[in-house]
């Protein structure tokens, strides 16, 4: 039904009937409980450790910044678990302001420092090199760092107020 085309596409009331229809000549019922469960153990085994997979049941780490190892993954206050794997320049974008974070609390990084850290060795056009630094910075809003990633004086900074955490591995 869902590789249909839109056009072809049964109605959501023959879904249910053909659904229905399968339960019954299988023989076997709906559990929602059960289907809960096996959501959140499925989803335990693709999030960041920490994560929780159920909407209503909060990360205990709900008030810090959670890293993992080399920025693959993030655990955010308000945008919580993303997956940053591949996207080298924004990992070490994020690295090098968690850095600043931990190492000088307040100190901001200015864009040229930004660019340097994500694409180590490139000397683009000046404008250019900073649109990369907004593109990547506007990502990291997006990701739940909003009210996290500050705009101070000549350059970007982490709240210094927030909790940041470097999660190793296995930890």
């Amino acid at each position: 039904m869902i590789a249909a085309l839109p056009a072809h596409r049964a109605s959501i009331p023959e879904a249910i009937r053909v659904s229905d229809r399968i339960r019954e000549l299988l023989g076997v019922k709906p559990d929602p409980d059960g289907f809960e469960r096996d959501v959140a153990a499925a989803m335990r085994g693709i999030l960041p450790p920490g994560a929780d997979a159920l909407p209503g049941h909060p990360s205990p780490s709900a008030e810090e910044l959670r890293v993992g190892p080399d920025a693959t993954w993030i655990e955010t206050p308000q945008g919580g678990p993303h997956r940053l794997g591949s996207r080298s320049s924004l990992r070490r974008v994020l690295l090098a302001l968690v850095k600043a974070r931990m190492e000088a609390p307040g100190d901001p990084l200015s864009v040229a420092a930004l660019l340097q850290a994500g694409w180590p060795g490139e000397r683009p056009v000046p404008e250019a090199g900073a649109n990369r630094v907004y593109v990547l910075l506007s990502e990291l809003r997006r990701m739940g760092l909003r009210d996290v990633l500050q705009r101070h004086d000549d350059g970007y900074r982490l709240d210094p107020a927030l909790p940041v955490r470097i999660v190793e591995p296995g930890a």
